[in-house]
């Protein structure tokens, strides 16, 4: 993996109070997003009693559990733009997103939650049309956690396979972009020539 630096960070024109206002909104969504989550959680984790009668009604208050789930990771994953936000020039040495462990980390994490929770809607959406169809069948409880795990597996599988066998595929902190991107070695180098 590439030593990353801020000398790659090429904001000609730093608008600060804009990255600051950024800032206070990447705030605001994290602390909204974490509250209103937990307790959708909580509401739905509380209702997913197993000893009720509706099997159907388990199911689906199993796949709001984890979309709440999932939705608190994505809200709390935000911090490191936070950050980048209020530095100079969205840029730092020393902050989050140049560590190369960090940026690794936290690239596989954010693709395996936007990919994880887009599943699990998907998978609400498939499971709600199924049901319209055919309104008497019932829908096995356990099936979100296994299409979670599967979704998960393949996910990180996917990510991991990106950074073994593509050697010109790079992580790097794009200040542009206030994150960490997956990007082509070869373009980098031939940029920076």
């Amino acid at each position: 993996m590439r030593n990353l630096s801020c000398a790659a960070a090429r904001l000609d024109k730093p608008t600060q109070w804009a990255d600051h206002l950024l800032g206070v909104v990447f705030i605001v969504c994290t602390v909204s997003g974490v509250v209103t989550n937990i307790a959708s959680f909580l509401y739905f984790y509380s209702t997913s009693d197993t000893r009720a009668g509706n099997v159907n009604k388990i199911y689906f208050n199993r796949i709001y559990t984890i979309i709440s789930l999932v939705n608190v990771a994505v809200s709390t994953s935000n911090f490191p733009h936070v950050e980048a936000a209020f530095l100079p020039r969205r840029c730092s040495e020393n902050m989050l997103f140049m560590q190369s462990g960090f940026c690794g980390a936290w690239y596989g994490l954010w693709t395996l939650l936007g990919i994880t929770s887009m599943f699990m809607v998907a998978l609400l959406t498939v499971s709600r049309l199924i049901l319209i169809i055919s309104p008497n069948k019932l829908l096995s409880p356990i099936f979100p956690f296994l299409f979670l795990l599967g979704c998960t597996i393949a996910v990180l599988s996917l990510v991991i396979c990106e950074s073994l066998f593509m050697d010109t595929i790079k992580l790097q902190y794009i200040a542009e972009a206030m994150s960490c991107v997956s990007v082509d070695s070869n373009i980098i180098s031939d940029s920076e020539n």
